[in-house]
Parts: structure tokens; C-alpha cells; sequence
């Protein structure tokens, strides 16, 4: 179990984490190219189930891959607004 205090998505990790990297860096840290890894922080892709995982083991959990989802209640708004 994850604590949601703890819980961030994966362009706050990588923003407060120390030390700062390039996106090389981060590439090479989570094992994959640097042009996916910028995809995934700007929101242009969403890496798939193994790749989640990686990234919950790298950052210790602070990425768990709940922070991948939108709550429901979330998702029930945009479908209300549309």
C-alpha cells in the first residue's frame, strides 16, 4: 500500500528531484530513450503496464502507478461536461 501524501505524478517527481538530471539522464536512469521519456512528461504518450512499474520500483513508490489514473470523480466530470 501506497501513502497518498507521498503519491506523485511523474512530471512532479521528476521537477523536485535531486539532483536535477537532463532528459538523457533520466532516460538512461528509468531504461528508456530520452524522446520517450520527454512523450511521457509532457503528456503526448503513456508508457505502458511494465514501464509503470519501473518507474514505481526507480522512485521508490513516489510514482506509484496510481498516478497514472485519473479518480473517477475526475473522469466523471469531463464526461458530464462533453
Amino acid at each position: 500500500m501506497f501513502d497518498i501524501a507521498v503519491m506523485k505524478t511523474f512530471h512532479q517527481y521528476i521537477t523536485h528531484a535531486e539532483p536535477q538530471r537532463t532528459h538523457e539522464e533520466w532516460a538512461t536512469f528509468f531504461g528508456f530513450s530520452r524522446s520517450h521519456f520527454t512523450e511521457i512528461l509532457n503528456g503526448s504518450a503513456r508508457p505502458g503496464k511494465r514501464l509503470i512499474e519501473r518507474i514505481n520500483v526507480a522512485t521508490g513508490g513516489e510514482v506509484p502507478p496510481a498516478a497514472w489514473f485519473q479518480p473517477l470523480e475526475a473522469t466523471e466530470a469531463q464526461g458530464a461536461s462533453t
